[in-house]
């Protein structure tokens, strides 16, 4: 966002799959059936400067599996608040432009929520700090290349368990550990004068240790969960009002689910 420009966002997320990965090996539990979840996400963007933005996300979720007596859950999930920074940006005499970003943020649960029965749960209910770089190419003739990687620092957590394994040790405590993450997304896409833009991406994530899904167990935040997408976004301006849509499947994965995740919503610019 420019300086003194905000942008609201409203949007509807759901994720379903009735594959996942346990470890390595790909499994179907039939006394599950098919898990879904559901969110709704409120966020928002502040231009300080033109080279300034603060961010916030506040999302709220629900969780269920179609064939099992285990009850989901559903509630306000974790905050999120970042600064996004452009400390570099170059026009070519052409009007190709390159552009350098870094984003800095923290997030922290709202509330206390159950968090030793993913992937019913919510959430990690872990205080988390990020840091992210972002690579942007744009030319003159609307196409665009966007790289970026992330760093994300998990805090601890305390369950209702008496013991807990990591790294393959048991330890006799309630406080639990949550493995880091580590996230990178590429996108080649295209952005019109008349206010369409559309792309394709892929992304990586990957936590920095933890264990895999032990046999007939459900998963616990200790996991070690790695994750290969591929997807569409896109997204059609009308003035201030943006909608826009995204597809997105996991190709290849460890201790997550084969899942599908569709997003939905729209963007209203606000010039201050």
């Amino acid at each position: 966002m420019s300086g003194n420009v905000m942008c609201q966002v409203l949007s509807y997320s759901t994720t379903t799959w009735s594959e996942y990965w346990e470890g390595a090996n790909k499994r179907i539990n039939a006394n599950l059936g098919s898990f879904s979840s559901q969110s709704i996400m409120a966020m928002g963007a502040y231009g300080i400067t033109d080279d300034l933005n603060v961010i916030y996300a506040l999302p709220y979720v629900t969780t269920g599996f179609s064939d099992s007596y285990l009850t989901g859950y559903s509630g306000v999930q974790d905050v999120s608040l970042w600064l996004k920074y452009k400390p570099f940006s170059y026009t070519t005499s052409s009007g190709d432009k390159y552009s350098v970003f870094l984003t800095g943020g923290v997030s922290t649960p709202t509330r206390d929520y159950v968090v030793n029965q993913l992937p019913l749960s919510i959430g990690m209910g872990s205080s988390t700090a990020s840091l992210r770089g972002v690579l942007d190419f744009r030319t003159n003739s609307g196409w665009y290349v966007t790289a970026q990687a992330g760093y994300t620092n998990r805090g601890s957590i305390k369950t209702d368990e008496t013991s807990y394994f990591f790294n393959g040790e048991l330890y006799y405590t309630s406080q639990v550990p949550v493995p880091d993450a580590i996230d990178a997304t590429v996108r080649i896409g295209y952005r019109d004068a008349k206010g369409l833009q559309a792309d394709i991406f892929l992304d990586r994530f990957a936590c920095a240790d933890g264990d895999d899904i032990r046999y007939n167990l459900m998963p616990t935040p200790t996991v070690r969960m790695q994750s290969t997408s591929a997807g569409i976004f896109a997204k059609y301006n009308i003035g201030n009002l943006g909608i826009f849509g995204n597809v997105a499947h996991v190709l290849a994965g460890r201790n997550v689910g084969r899942g599908t995740a569709i997003d939905l919503g729209f963007s209203y610019i606000i010039r201050m």
